[in-house]
């Protein structure tokens, strides 16, 4: 009996017990096991991009432009660098017998170790999208988590057309990362999504930015957020939402606590502000949040309330 002979089922479970790389290469072997592998219909639980380096310079041949890392569940990530080389440096490393050349979707390959490919190419962007596309058809489950590493306002482009994707715009759960800057276009593209449950913002924003519309992301957790003032806070029609170092004034709060509280939103759970910009706290000035409002003290002993505004 051969391989091909055995049930769906059998070949699904062989399947299943592989990593993420040896399924790749097992998908290059044929079609009958690329699209055995393919019908396991495999989630993808971490999606990570990172196109800092295509900032670099061309003189800079050791650092690779793009990173593409893959974690199909259960299994660890297989990373994916890719090189810019001239078709001379590529014929080079073709002939180099220490080369071993793996076939992706019938496309040449370098794989060095067990979970890193590296891809030499003379166009980066355009050999990121095939192998990225070629994995979102390998591993067609649904993606769990979609990270980015140090974004860029040059890299916008790219970033909306990977978030653009498809599986990608149906993921639920996005990560931008904890430097970098990013425009308002890629901003807006982020905060205006209706699949989006949560969302961690860990960089700035070139432009100033207002949230005019609102944003039904269920968990939003933004750094940097100074852009928010008082009109995006109550744009912001969410479950939790928690922001360090807005622009938003005592009597901005006060007013957000009483829509919160006297409003019909009655998805909003909690509310956490650190490091405030509009104000420097003191005693008195509690006094300018609170007129209103019925209030009483944070009980230390029960550590509950049935509602509350924190603030550190």
């Amino acid at each position: 009996m051969e391989l091909k002979d055995l049930t769906t089922d059998c070949l699904e479970h062989i399947a299943s017990k592989l990593n993420a790389v040896d399924l790749i290469a097992l998908a290059s072997c044929s079609q009958f096991w690329e699209a055995t592998v393919k019908s396991c219909r495999i989630p993808i639980e971490h999606l990570y991009v990172n196109a800092a380096g295509l900032g670099f310079a061309r003189e800079s041949p050791g650092l690779s432009r793009i990173l593409l890392g893959v974690k199909p569940l259960g299994r660890r990530f297989v990373h994916f660098f890719f090189y810019v080389k001239t078709q001379e440096e590529l014929e080079v490393i073709r002939q180099d017998e220490r080369t071993i050349i793996k076939m992706i979707d019938r496309r040449n390959m370098i794989q060095i170790d067990e979970t890193n490919i590296k891809i030499y190419t003379t166009t980066p962007v355009e050999s990121f999208f095939y192998v990225l596309d070629y994995m979102l058809q390998l591993f067609n489950g649904v993606i769990e988590h979609m990270m980015f590493g140090h974004v860029y306002t040059n890299e916008d482009e790219l970033v909306l057309r990977v978030l653009r994707l498809k599986p990608v715009s149906e993921c639920e759960r996005l990560t931008l990362p904890s430097r970098g800057h990013i425009s308002p276009i890629l901003y807006h593209h982020v905060l205006n999504s209706t699949t989006l449950y949560r969302v961690i913002i860990h960089c700035d924003v070139d432009d100033p930015i207002t949230l005019e519309t609102q944003t039904n992301i269920s968990h939003l957790n933004i750094t940097y957020a100074g852009w928010v003032t008082l009109p995006s806070l109550l744009n912001m029609n969410s479950e939790t939402i928690e922001l360090i170092e807005p622009t938003i004034t005592l009597r901005d709060m006060n007013v957000f606590v009483k829509n919160w509280l006297e409003g019909d939103n009655k998805k909003l759970r909690r509310v956490s502000i650190h490091r405030c910009r509009g104000f420097e706290w003191t005693n008195d000035e509690k006094y300018e949040l609170l007129d209103g409002l019925e209030s009483e003290e944070w009980n230390e002993a029960t550590n509950s309330r049935e509602r509350f505004y924190e603030d550190e």
